[in-house]
């Protein structure tokens, strides 16, 4: 027999295989993007001023993205510190990472195994049939992005709160 707890936890659990990366995503016109084509000032600016961690490196194809993987702001804006913050400023593109794609009815459980399995903390959200795809996207079907922290968020707000507190 399960205690109360037990219970609400492992139904919460299951909750989460209902739940798709969609309701945690950042909707893709609130994502602040690089495109390949700015200059190094522009992406810099960009990256520097950007309230988001991780920033998609783009380039228009028509009415396509080629969305070619991300760059980490720190990583960054660490390079920019270490060669003195002065006027020099570094190639932001020369770090891009590669980008997961996700389609968004995938539930939370599976996006973690996801995330936990290639080592990245964000994935592109797109339209099922482009999930497996790696060339460029139509921009109707690019929905948004997810990190491991959205999906967090959002579990931590599936979870019952309990007290820890003796008395009550």
């Amino acid at each position: 027999v399960l205690s109360e707890r037990a219970e609400a936890l492992a139904a919460n659990a299951l909750r989460l295989r209902a739940i798709p990366v969609s309701e945690s995503m950042v909707p893709w016109e609130d994502v602040a993007c690089l495109d390949r084509g700015a200059t190094r000032e522009e992406h810099f600016s960009k990256v520097r001023e950007s309230r988001f961690s991780r920033l998609p490196v783009l380039e228009a194809e028509g009415d396509r993205l080629r969305i070619d993987g991300y760059v980490h702001q720190m990583e960054i804006l660490h390079r920019w510190n270490a060669m003195g913050a002065n006027g020099e400023l570094p190639e932001v593109l020369e770090q891009v990472r590669p980008l997961p794609r996700l389609a968004r009815d995938v539930p939370v459980d599976r996006a973690l195994n996801t995330f936990a399995a290639s080592g990245r903390r964000i994935a592109l959200v797109v339209a099922e049939e482009y999930a497996g795809e790696s060339g460029p996207v139509p921009r109707s079907a690019i929905l948004g992005l997810v990190s491991v922290n959205d999906l967090l968020e959002r579990i931590s707000r599936s979870w019952p709160s309990y007290s820890t507190s003796p008395c009550s």
